[in-house]
């Protein structure tokens, strides 16, 4: 973590971390089996190491900021590989446990389609544009939303950029 990265997160570790849908299904599929990350066809750009950093990062706030379509698109998603039909430790059933874990933002959806942000970045990223102002800290691996965010100046991390 680099220097500006550091004061970001000194400044928002008491107001919260607004997660994207990648790294939601990130944390969640490396909480329910870390092995299964490179195996999930959402995870698979990711390892066990990337879940790591993530765990880490989330660790260090006092909550993770979501919106609803964040946590509707993330769970319909991870279901799509290995959650639904895998019995009684499924990750299906997992999520229940891990949306008690997060603070939901809501934003109604007609105000994040008459924002400037809706028409390139589409209802979930617009939204979080919207809901992290000046409020939370937003982390991404989605470069057309991070780089939506700097033009806005969103305070925002590029989750690439930790990896490395």
């Amino acid at each position: 973590m680099n220097a500006d990265e550091f004061n970001l997160v000194k400044k928002y570790r008491s107001l919260g971390l607004l997660v994207d849908t990648n790294l939601l299904m990130l944390l969640w599929v490396g909480r329910w089996n870390s092995a299964f990350i490179s195996r999930h066809k959402r995870t698979n750009q990711f390892d066990a190491n990337d879940y790591g950093l993530l765990e880490m990062l989330v660790e260090l706030f006092t909550k993770v900021v979501v919106t609803p379509c964040i946590l509707a698109e993330a769970s319909n998603l991870v279901r799509q590989s290995g959650g639904k039909n895998s019995g009684a430790g499924s990750l299906s059933e997992k999520l229940v446990e891990q949306f008690r874990l997060l603070d939901e933002r809501h934003i109604e959806s007609i105000v994040v389609a008459d924002s400037a942000a809706f028409i390139p970045l589409g209802l979930t990223d617009a939204g979080i544009a919207l809901v992290a102002r000046e409020k939370y800290l937003v982390v991404t691996s989605d470069l057309d939303l991070y780089c939506h965010l700097q033009t806005e100046a969103i305070d925002a991390i590029n989750f690439h950029h930790l990896r490395h």
